[in-house]
């Protein structure tokens, strides 16, 4: 069964074979302590919300239509400080210093998740999206094809799940 369907935002290029999903105000060398580093298929990538704007999505062209069943949660979360997360090309985000460092890549995150009417978009690096409630950890699926993920999914309001204290983990 697929998903209802979900508000496009744009594509964006990952030419390094691997993702960042962090807060984009984060250092990259601090970023994987606020998300996780993931191994991504190459190519052309498209963002988009889904369930309103639960769900920020970034998928592989090659699974456009992801299947609801086919989710599956990581132990990673991302950890939001800056009222935003984003999935990016690793490489290109290292090119960046969050708000300390490239203010331009910095300050166009911000106009697409605090002055546009989406909160969210995607620039040459990934896709960014306002979080729901700001400041928090946030949950964070994939779907993968071998050892490559083909796509992300951050739950930007996990208020069907639970946080289980004894293991750390996420459950549905």
């Amino acid at each position: 069964m697929n998903a209802p369907a979900a508000t496009p935002l744009g594509t964006f290029p990952v030419d390094s074979g691997r993702l960042t999903v962090t807060d984009p105000g984060c250092d990259p060398t601090a970023a994987l302590e606020h998300g996780a580093a993931l191994v991504a298929r190459n190519g052309t990538w498209a963002a988009a919300f889904d369930e309103g704007r639960r769900f920020l999505l970034a998928t592989h062209e090659s699974i456009p239509d992801p299947p609801t069943d086919a989710w599956v949660r990581l132990t990673d979360s991302v950890t939001v400080d800056s009222g935003q997360a984003g999935v990016f090309d690793a490489e290109r985000y290292e090119g960046h210093g969050g708000r300390e460092g490239d203010n331009a890549f910095y300050g166009a995150v911000c106009v697409l998740t605090l002055d546009s009417e989406q909160h969210g978009g995607v620039l040459p690096e990934g896709t960014v999206a306002a979080a729901l409630y700001g400041e928090g950890v946030y949950p964070l699926d994939v779907i993968m094809e071998g050892e490559a993920v083909i796509a992300v999914r951050i739950d930007f309001d996990p208020v069907d799940d639970e946080w289980d204290d004894d293991d750390d983990e996420w459950e549905d």
